[in-house]
């Protein structure tokens, strides 16, 4: 997670500024344009050069967000025409194809926001309105982001081959960085130790006097509750690693059931509306082949695994909680988008079409379509046909999250076998 937030700030402005600020046809002609428009100033080459790939950067965030959603919507639709022909491992191909996009898009744009809040509350406004403080901060992380240190360079890198005056002062203070840097030399070096020596008492008195210090002893006790609830949200995710093995297989046999039966159950829902209905028959509202005439598994665990997530997003443990699975690419995106929808038991039982949330589902349809009249029931039909095959999709979405957190997890609690060579190594050393 940290390597890939690293390379989404230095990635595509590097990509982007190499062929406009650096290196080929059209940076060499950039290059002659700006010095044609500013001379040999420094600052204005600068800016001119901060502007353009800031300029590249905003179209490139605008426009290839638009294009991978626009890809992913046609790899939904495949999925979802895959659930309703019963096509279980086209359907989890395209929830694959739809997590890469997710990952390239995330690893190939800075996150930048152009979107703002709108309302129509006088309130919600006033608490969005732009403030100068939020202004300067912008201006600051802008003056001090990738963009601007790779326009600075370019600068340097120019006026170094076009002004020899500039290209002087660069290596003069090249030259006396590296004759006054201290490890070069053993003197300089050696007339650092004596300061470094008169420097320690005092900074050790410093240290003692924190250390002992009321507001450290304060800290101390938050500490210990802090270290407490950071061992509690570790065993919570160990007790739901574990959970989550002993189920992945029966929650998958569940899935493989629900989308090769699909067509059945939306076909008993359509025939007893045209055939039935019509004539006044209640009775077949009822369905006599429905969630107990299917074999829908009952996930006895899904209430364990609904009270966990509900632990761990509680306010005590949200925040160490997060700590927890930021380290972990897959585990972050189960909490970020799967711990919402587990953490209801209503929810969960629904989206892994346990019989009893079919059963619900059912009476709903039934309670519903008794208030309709007959053109509309086939309306609501259509409805119900692709709501079903909306939830199917999401619920293997989810699946596939839970099945990428397994192994997450089991990396990030469980050592490997090198790691616990390494482990008796040290312990033999000491």
């Amino acid at each position: 997670m940290q390597l890939q937030l690293i390379l989404r700030k230095f990635l595509m402005p590097v990509v982007l500024s190499v062929p406009i600020l650096f290196w080929g046809p059209v940076a060499t002609m950039n290059h002659a344009h700006m010095v044609r428009l500013s001379g040999n100033n420094y600052f204005l080459l600068a800016f001119l050069g901060f502007l353009e790939l800031v300029i590249l950067l905003i179209g490139w965030e605008l426009s290839f967000p638009k294009l991978i959603q626009k890809i992913d919507g046609y790899v939904t639709e495949s999925g979802h025409k895959a659930v309703r022909q019963g096509d279980a491992h086209r359907a989890m191909l395209a929830i694959r194809i739809e997590r890469g996009l997710y990952s390239f898009s995330r690893l190939l744009t800075l996150g930048w926001s152009f979107r703002y809040f709108k309302s129509d509350c006088d309130v919600c406004k006033g608490l969005t309105c732009w403030s100068l403080n939020e202004g300067i901060k912008r201006i600051r992380r802008l003056l001090f982001s990738v963009p601007a240190f790779l326009s600075i360079v370019s600068t340097c890198l120019t006026l170094r081959s076009n002004d020899p005056d500039f290209a002087g002062r660069v290596d003069g203070v090249w030259s006396s960085f590296k004759e006054n840097l201290w490890w070069n030399s053993s003197d300089n070096a050696l007339l650092w130790l004596p300061t470094m020596l008169a420097i320690m008492p005092a900074v050790s008195v410093l240290i003692y006097v924190y250390l002992h210090s009321q507001k450290r002893e304060v800290r101390r006790i938050i500490d210990r509750e802090m270290l407490s609830r950071r061992k509690e949200v570790v065993l919570l995710f160990r007790k739901l690693l574990l959970l989550f093995d002993r189920n992945i297989s029966d929650i998958c046999v569940n899935f493989d059931y629900v989308i090769k039966n699909y067509s059945i159950y939306v076909r008993d829902q359509l025939d007893c509306v045209k055939n039935d209905c019509v004539s006044g028959y209640n009775g077949c509202y009822e369905l006599s082949v429905g969630a107990d005439g299917y074999t829908f598994a009952e996930l006895n665990s899904l209430s364990e695994i609904s009270g966990i997530v509900s632990r761990l997003s509680s306010d005590e443990l949200e925040g160490f909680t997060r700590a927890f699975a930021w380290r972990d690419e897959a585990v972050w995106n189960l909490y970020v988008e799967g711990f919402l929808w587990l953490s209801s038991v209503g929810k969960v039982k629904s989206l892994f079409f346990t019989k009893s949330a079919m059963k619900k589902r059912i009476a709903n349809s039934k309670e519903f379509l008794q208030r309709l009249s007959n053109g509309a029931r086939e309306r609501y039909l259509v409805k119900i046909e692709e709501s079903l095959v909306a939830d199917i999709y999401f619920g293997l979405r989810l699946v596939y999250l839970i099945e990428r957190s397994r192994s997450g997890l089991r990396r990030y609690l469980y050592a490997t076998p090198a790691e616990r060579l390494m482990q008796k190594v040290v312990s033999r050393e000491k």
